[in-house]
């Protein structure tokens, strides 16, 4: 993040961890916001690839999820990079602009996407650069999203997954209860659109924002929680990021084993707890009765609540999410309140 912007940010209430906006001071009270009003966040916490060169489009289609060669430039898509074990290194946003393709993803994996998708570059007319500094990048959601943005941009993605290109940037339709939107800009043009959001809305950190994707069924795997699930696991699936027809890729043959044999035994679930303190990735699941070495699942996702307790997603076996009776901490820990997902979840 640009130390002027930082600045600029401070000023305006943003209080920071490293380099994530986490909160303006009142995380609860911005999550409920986020639930009915109109919020924007700076979401740039997440970095900025762009990958170039004559075979980028195809050197991506031979080693991401989903189907890369047929992505145009009025869409985006839901990706990921898995192991050759078929686990997910890392999740990404992929799009189109000015001709080259960028990828959206969590800062923490990016040094590790980048270094990754290097190894497979060999003879291949290929680039590959981190080009967060060249970009504000925020999130924008809300009952009256559409509206205010109608002032600001002459057209708008109408459907989910599409997108707008803009002057140095674009527009894309996400997912979440409330029309939702994502924005990358030229670094320079951040604080002026900042300021008209801020007319109508009210600006929220990172927190607030995890609690949208929570509530959409959405995980960002990051640093620390890379190499440990299959796709399916996280419901990749269920959300466009996974493609049965486009051949081979890093682990496919695992992933199309898991689709093809019905052999998937967890899935990505959330629900409700009270508890005062947000569980960390990777924080483990009890249930009564189960022996040291059963797994009863793991957090992915956690934020505060709008009201009281926690929000989070969990990976979980399927039979144990069935049987109930889940806690954090210990078996007598806060008691999991599972919740729909705005998408199917297969049994």
């Amino acid at each position: 993040m640009q130390a002027e912007w930082k600045n600029y940010l401070q000023q305006a209430g943003a209080q920071f961890v490293d380099e994530t906006v986490l909160s303006f001071g009142h995380p609860r009270r911005e999550a409920q916001v986020a639930m009915s009003g109109f919020v924007f966040a700076d979401l740039q916490h997440h970095s900025v690839i762009r990958v170039d060169g004559k075979d980028a489009r195809t050197f991506l289609h031979n080693l991401l999820t989903n189907d890369v060669k047929h992505l145009s430039e009025n869409q985006w898509q839901l990706n990921a990079l898995c192991n050759t074990k078929g686990r997910v290194v890392a999740t990404m946003r992929l799009f189109m602009l000015d001709e080259s393709l960028y990828l959206l993803t969590p800062s923490s994996i990016a040094s590790t996407l980048i270094n990754t998708l290097k190894k497979f570059i060999l003879r291949s007319q290929v680039s590959i650069e981190e080009v967060s500094h060249q970009f504000c990048h925020f999130g924008i959601s809300g009952t009256t999203s559409t509206q205010h943005l109608q002032q600001i941009f002459d057209t708008l993605p109408e459907n989910l997954n599409e997108l707008t290109q803009l002057p140095q940037g674009c527009l894309m339709r996400i997912p979440g209860k409330l029309p939702r939107y994502e924005l990358l800009l030229a670094h320079q043009q951040c604080q002026s659109l900042w300021e008209k959001l801020d007319v109508h809305g009210a600006p929220v950190g990172a927190s607030a924002w995890q609690l949208i994707d929570i509530r959409a069924g959405l995980v960002d795997i990051d640093q620390s929680l890379t190499e440990q699930y299959v796709p399916q696991m996280i419901n990749l699936d269920l959300v466009q990021g996974l493609s049965f027809q486009k051949g081979c890729y890093p682990g496919q043959e695992i992933v199309a084993r898991m689709h093809y044999r019905g052999k998937l035994k967890r899935r990505l679930y959330y629900a409700t707890a009270k508890r005062d303190e947000i569980a960390a990735p990777g924080a483990p699941l009890f249930q009564p009765g189960l022996s040291a070495s059963q797994d009863a699942g793991q957090v992915v996702s956690c934020t505060w609540a709008p009201d009281d307790g926690i929000e989070l997603l969990a990976v979980i076996p399927i039979e144990r999410q069935q049987a109930g009776d889940l806690h954090l901490d210990a078996e007598t820990g806060p008691l999991l309140h599972f919740e729909p997902l705005p998408y199917a979840v297969p049994d």
